[in-house]
């Protein structure tokens, strides 16, 4: 089985990098991909780069250079909504959407979709579903947008009036583009990700800048879980 995995920052796959065994370095462009062998598995690690245009980028140059790939997951941190995760939690993707996305004007279109595109684009988590972990996860909606986002009531009511009676848990700035190319691509998809700061608290920033190590360790530290018990 060959996956790639994703980080949008380098942060983001080290400590997934120092699990690599025959690792080896191929550079293409502004990317760095990272070949080598865990838990019987063939991976490809890379970092993206920051948001939404990074994403396809890197996701587009992956595939081309990688024609083989079985699976793609993205991996790292996110924001999480409160009083649906805490600080260090792992969130499984059951599907991504937009968060700041809005064309509805122009045409029979729901708020997050792009034309021509569903609204959800899937995540696999049924894979990691079927799988004996002894790390616990939520499963839910990651919303993605090109920004940090900070305010709460903002927050509440991009879900409260577009995505009602869903379980978003999280929202960064990669997932939904990664989940797009990978729809585009015709390629399986999971996003995974480790909550570093509650969206809308006083102290979200610092939060974010205390906790941001542990989370994508955790992150990595669950993914690895996953690569073990993978078939």
């Amino acid at each position: 089985m060959k996956i790639a995995i994703i980080g949008a920052m380098q942060k983001e796959i080290d400590y997934l990098l120092a699990h690599l065994e025959n690792r080896c370095e191929t550079k293409r462009l502004k990317h760095v991909f990272y070949e080598g062998n865990f838990a019987g598995k063939e991976l490809v690690i890379v970092k993206s780069g920051i948001g939404k245009v990074a994403s396809g980028i890197l996701f587009s140059a992956l595939v081309n250079s990688y024609p083989d790939l079985d699976l793609v997951i993205n991996i790292g941190v996110s924001g999480g909504v409160v009083g649906k995760v805490a600080s260090g939690e792992v969130v499984v993707a059951g599907s991504v959407a937009y968060g700041d996305v809005d064309v509805r004007v122009g045409g029979d279109y729901s708020y997050g979709q792009i034309p021509d595109c569903p609204a959800f684009f899937p995540s696999q988590a049924e894979i990691i579903t079927g799988l004996k972990l002894s790390l616990p996860y939520k499963e839910g909606i990651i919303l993605s947008g090109d920004r940090f986002y900070s305010d709460q009531e903002e927050v509440a009511a991009i879900i409260e009036n577009h995505y009602p009676n869903k379980e978003v848990l999280a929202l960064d700035m990669e997932s939904a583009a990664f989940g797009q190319s990978a729809w585009f691509y015709d390629i399986p998809f999971i996003a995974i990700r480790a909550i570093s700061d509650l969206i809308g608290r006083k102290s979200q920033y610092q939060e974010y800048c205390d906790y941001l190590e542990t989370a994508c360790i955790n992150s990595n530290l669950f993914l690895l879980e996953v690569l073990k018990h993978l078939n």
